[in-house]
């Protein structure tokens, strides 16, 4: 569940694990979740999936929408429920229009499946993953790793933007400089 930091009747939630071709994908409510609409339906699971995938971009905040701009979802990477045989297909997808339609960006299958967070000011993407912390400075176009390993958590701190906090089987880690 992603609540949008500019308006918070804004929110979206990933839908997996239910009905097949039912209730998988990705929903936006306007209403603060009186209602919601499918703004991408796919044929996902979801089964203990904990993770932060999907999350605004507070620094979008578009007038014209009432609220972010932008949003990105890292749609799972290991749909392994035998009971609804879900379509295996992980990527980065990318909103600019606050959440009502979605594109996959080009070349993000690695990051399927990511924790996936956004520096609140200047728009930075983060995503962390078995492999690594990786940093976007370019709207997700293309990634940096900024560190190797499997990363269990990640957070990033609003009050204090340039904080960004890792954990791994060793211990926590945090950058002060984004």
């Amino acid at each position: 569940i992603a609540i949008d930091p500019n308006n918070s009747n804004r929110v979206l939630v990933v839908g997996g694990n239910s009905v097949p071709n039912g209730q998988n994908g990705l929903y936006l409510s306007t209403n603060k979740a009186a209602s919601w609409q499918p703004v991408y339906t796919a044929n996902i699971e979801g089964y203990r999936d904990f993770r932060d995938q999907v999350v605004f971009d507070k620094s979008s905040y578009d007038a014209s929408i009432g609220g972010s701009k932008i949003a990105y979802w890292s749609r799972i990477a290991n749909d392994t429920n035998p009971w609804i045989q879900p379509t295996v297909y992980s990527a980065l997808y990318k909103s600019v229009d606050g959440g009502v339609t979605w594109n996959e960006i080009p070349n993000s299958s690695q990051f399927g499946g990511s924790i996936i967070k956004v520096h609140p000011t200047s728009g930075v993407v983060y995503v962390a993953n078995s492999t690594g912390f990786y940093k976007s400075e370019n709207g997700a176009s293309s990634f940096i790793l900024k560190v190797s390993g499997d990363i269990k958590g990640m957070d990033v701190s609003y009050g204090s933007p340039n904080n960004v906090y890792l954990t791994k089987a060793d211990g926590l880690y945090v950058s002060t400089n984004s």
